[in-house]
């Protein structure tokens, strides 16, 4: 097989758990080129003729990414198109905003069993009471393991 077809054949495997996990295909497939990609760097033009994609699905799914805050938008010395790119720490940055999430869904599960409690409302706390637990558990538990991966990639870089 063709290294390029190699190269597709992975992207395409990645863009479908990406997009079984919300993400939309054309996102996808610009996100997992961009895993892959040498150099690191690459413009629009890079991704047309990699992906085989049309101009307008590409600048749609560089917006959407960047929405997401996993590639960023960079101009190179001397040249005068954009180049998009993964965000250093991606991984360690999505999990934060993940933190953050938890922490919001923690207080709006305490908020729904304090209203259960105060209201005659005849509603079911053991699914609150759970989730409350659970991203509780998961707020204290996620900064320890992402002080561990940064602990970790430390030492790699020794």
């Amino acid at each position: 097989m063709h290294s390029m077809d190699m190269i597709r054949n992975y992207v395409e495997k990645m863009t479908l758990v990406l997009e079984l996990n919300g993400m939309p295909r054309t996102a996808g497939r610009v996100l997992s080129y961009l895993l892959i990609c040498s150099p690191q760097e690459q413009s629009i033009h890079d991704l047309i003729e990699a992906l085989g994609m049309s101009k307008s699905s590409i600048s749609t799914s560089t917006q959407t990414l960047i929405q997401l805050k996993l590639i960023e938008r960079i101009s190179l010395p001397g040249e005068r198109r954009d180049y998009y790119r993964i965000i250093t720490d991606v991984w360690n940055m999505m999990m934060v905003r993940h933190l953050m999430i938890a922490k919001q869904l923690r207080d709006i599960a305490a908020e729904g069993i304090k209203l259960i409690d105060e209201t005659s409302f005849n509603g079911h706390c053991k699914q609150l009471e759970e989730m409350y637990q659970f991203f509780d558990f998961w707020e204290q538990e996620m900064p320890l393991l992402l002080e561990r991966w940064e602990c970790k990639k430390a030492k790699a870089k020794e």
